[in-house]
């Protein structure tokens, strides 16, 4: 999910309040709601794992972000496994926090491809492109991200322990490489810069496995270069996702920043319902 940074000077009892709403919402929500290709991602590891042909998956997606200020970012995800090997992703994203970005965000669209959906004690390895539409009030043009994730099982067992590997590099449409000083929401004042990034990298290397056959434990560390040049976000994450039924599963997720660009604390909530798949 896209991330802004920044910091208020001070911060109104209003803004906490509706802060500490704003994470009960979440809570409760998942609390309520209580095998895809594209299960839900309490953390920002995402698993390579084979298509299931015809499956069509329905997810909604709710991450928060607290700094000095707050980011709330929801995400309706639409997926299609056209294959084992490829599938397809629509993702529409809303911006509902404290920022002067507010409203639909940039339209995603993003193919992905598994080299070997078979794979049992192999490494198996997926390649993502992705296309970033400019449907944001503030977009600057087309962007996207291409990645490379690999899923290595350890060993055999019920709890299915397995490392995951996520490189990935975005580029910026747009991006104002040179110097800038420009007004900060976030901070509510001028603020210099030495200039955007037109490409960043991110690193996710993360763990996983089974408690019982229909919950999942995931942790992961996240490292990310942001838009701004000189600012690098690290975070530490883990979460759950529990399957309900055949069709329906949830997540719920946590994690901590590390450093100032990070944000102090991370929330994610999601849940998902599958339709169709192989022999329906």
């Amino acid at each position: 999910m896209k991330q802004h940074r920044g910091a208020l000077q001070k911060d109104t009892s209003e803004r906490n309040v509706f802060s500490v709403w704003s994470i009960a919402f979440l809570l409760v929500g998942v609390v309520c709601l209580a095998g895809s290709s594209w299960a839900l991602d309490p953390t920002t590891l995402e698993p390579v794992e084979p298509g299931q042909p015809h499956l069509l998956t329905l997810q909604e997606e709710t991450q928060y972000d607290h700094f000095h200020h707050y980011d709330l970012v929801s995400e309706t995800n639409l997926l299609y496994d056209f294959t084992k090997n490829l599938g397809g992703e629509l993702t529409v994203p809303a911006e509902l926090g404290e920022s002067d970005t507010k409203g639909v965000g940039d339209v995603r669209l993003r193919l992905k491809y598994v080299f070997n959906p078979d794979a049992e004690t192999d490494p198996m390895v997926a390649l993502s492109g992705e296309v970033a539409l400019p449907t944001a009030k503030d977009s600057a043009g087309v962007g996207g991200d291409v990645d490379l994730r690999i899923t290595m099982p350890l060993g055999e067992g019920d709890a299915h322990h397995k490392l995951h590997l996520t490189l990935k590099e975005t580029y910026f449409s747009g991006a104002d490489t040179n110097s800038w000083r420009r007004w900060s929401f976030e901070e509510g004042r001028f603020r210099s810069s030495p200039g955007d990034r037109e490409f960043a990298y991110q690193v996710v290397l993360g763990y996983s496995r089974l408690f019982g056959p229909a919950t999942e434990f995931r942790a992961d560390f996240d490292r990310e270069q942001l838009d701004e040049k000189g600012r690098t976000a690290n975070v530490i994450q883990a979460g759950f996702t529990h399957d309900l039924g055949a069709s329906t599963s949830v997540m719920l997720g946590a994690g901590v920043g590390l450093g100032a660009d990070a944000p102090d604390f991370r929330i994610r909530t999601g849940i998902e319902y599958r339709f169709g798949g192989p022999g329906k």
